[in-house]
């Protein structure tokens, strides 16, 4: 199975701290980003979530991601 690598434009970064079960405070690290066909996606972790009227529609898992300036370069698993 050949990797991918694929280009996207970041629009905006939000980190919000949420807490778990036993209340330790954890941080959650939410991009909000824009792909090469303009389509808006979030990523948290090692995941991309494309999302339509609050309903996950696509989740692509990565392998790593590498920042680059204002571009993030995404290696699909």
């Amino acid at each position: 199975m050949t990797k991918q690598i694929e280009k996207f434009k970041v629009l905006k970064i939000i980190f919000k701290e949420v807490f778990s079960e036993d209340n330790r405070v954890c941080s959650l690290h939410v991009i909000h980003a824009i792909d090469n066909n303009g389509l808006k996606f979030y990523m948290q972790s090692q995941a991309i979530f494309y999302v339509d009227n609050c309903k996950i529609t696509k989740c692509i898992e990565l392998t790593h991601f590498i920042e680059n300036k204002n571009d993030w370069f995404l290696m699909t698993k």
